[in-house]
């Protein structure tokens, strides 16, 4: 080892006057530089979009991957504030997240921040925002972006196709929903036309006789057959029963048009914009849709505050997560069941206005949830389900629409062995979705 050093200083002694100068105050100019150049290779290797603003607003940093992906060279925005650069995407969230790290002094999320792409089509920036640097000694905050545009496309045709999965799973149980009103309107139609038919005989024997009667054409003896011809009918039955028999087709009906037009909501196509929704009727629809799912399960309780204000929200999706959270509750039910007797459990819905949000409550009367997969309820493709029976999407997808698409919450209560309550909270201001924060 000593011998190594001895020639690492001889080599270093036959250097030129001038780098001796530089070994006696310090490093070498290439030894100065080797790490900035070192630096640089690794900033141009990183695919990802990476920007460096200081606290001013400042751009500092600018790499190859924003050039490419924001059409704007480095020349033109080191030295730039930022929001003033001409970059085609959305600046407000830009200027939010940044002000939101500097302040909080933790990393920041910013997810489907729209921008411009090189292809000239608009596409989605997934942006991370981290604070360096001390309060006191200066500081900034790098933004690293991914383009996330193919993403979210895959997430939206991934919850599009779990959609018409439950559609799909909801057909035949919506097809015998519907058959059974329909049978029931067929049923007393056929009565109608049969007390029709009678009292049509008998309104015609006894037109004739008053006819009769009344010009004199014969007497109250020959008008005699027609009254005993209607007291010897079932026409007073038949007077009682019409009426009824109304009744229950019209009941039939109206039970047939419910459940079309729980299913045209629910089968909505998808906004693109938030519209203020009745979050009452959405329920109300989505259980009416799925009723052939739980009404051998469970009986479904609601407590729905009729003075809830309207909420903006995207219907069709929050229809979806309804769905998911119910069928999600009707199956913890069933596996709670030890066998065919086993009495129905309760699912329970509630609505309520709390401080500036709605709350939606959907308990069941299930298994409840091990605490060891507690942590992983939300997670995509998890399912403790068998095969078939759950792709272990409808949760994941729940999050994913209320928490990043509504700005909401979604967290559950469990008890095993008695059951789980689901809670959704959706913000009643229709104001910007508060961002994911990483602590």
């Amino acid at each position: 080892m000593e011998r190594l050093e001895q020639r690492q200083v001889e080599t270093l002694g036959r250097t030129s006057g001038s780098a001796e100068q530089d070994i006696e105050g310090g490093m070498t100019e290439a030894q100065r530089r080797t790490p900035h150049v070192e630096v640089a290779s690794i900033l141009d290797a990183i695919p990802a979009i990476l920007i460096g603003v200081d606290a001013s607003g400042i751009v500092t940093l600018w790499n190859p991957a924003a050039t490419r992906a924001l059409r704007l060279p480095a020349t033109e925005v080191i030295g730039q504030r930022l929001v003033t650069c001409p970059i085609s995407w959305d600046v407000s969230a830009i200027a939010q997240g940044i002000d939101a790290c500097l302040h909080a002094r933790t990393p920041q999320r910013w997810n489907d921040v729209r921008y411009r792409r090189p292809d000239h089509r608009e596409g989605f920036l997934g942006i991370t925002f981290s604070p360096y640097g001390a309060r006191d000694h200066g500081h900034g905050v790098p933004l690293l972006a991914t383009d996330t545009t193919e993403q979210r496309l895959l997430a939206s045709q991934l919850a599009e196709a779990q959609k018409l999965e439950s559609i799909g799973q909801l057909a035949a149980g919506i097809a015998h929903e519907i058959n059974t009103p329909i049978q029931y309107v067929g049923d007393n139609l056929r009565f109608l036309q049969e007390a029709w038919d009678h009292l049509s005989f008998l309104l015609d024997g006894g037109r004739d006789a008053l006819r009769g009667l009344y010009h004199g054409l014969i007497d109250r003896e020959a008008a005699l057959p027609a009254l005993q011809a209607f007291e010897d009918s079932e026409a007073n039955y038949l007077l009682s029963e019409v009426p009824s028999a109304i009744a229950d087709a019209l009941d039939g009906a109206g039970r047939v048009s419910e459940i079309v037009r729980a299913m045209r909501e629910f089968a909505h196509p998808a906004l693109a914009t938030k519209t203020a929704i009745d979050v009452n009727r959405t329920i109300q629809s989505t259980i009416t849709v799925a009723r052939n799912e739980w009404k051998r399960t469970a009986t479904v309780v609601t407590d729905l505050d009729p003075d809830l204000p309207l909420v903006p929200c995207l219907p069709a999706e929050l229809n979806q997560v309804i769905l998911n959270v119910l069928i999600n509750a009707v199956h913890a039910i069933a596996d709670a069941a030890r066998d065919d007797d086993a009495p129905k459990g309760t699912i329970t819905v509630t609505t309520r206005a709390i401080d500036d949000w709605v709350e939606i409550r959907v308990s069941d009367t299930g298994t409840g949830i091990p605490a060891d997969i507690r942590g992983r309820v939300f997670d995509p493709f998890f399912t403790t389900k068998e095969v078939g029976r759950g792709t272990g999407q409808g949760l994941a997808i729940a999050h994913a629409v209320i928490v990043e698409k509504h700005g909401g919450t979604i967290t559950f209560e469990t008890t095993p062995g008695k059951g789980t309550t689901f809670i959704i909270r959706l913000p009643i201001a229709c104001g910007p979705v508060p961002r994911e924060t990483t602590q």
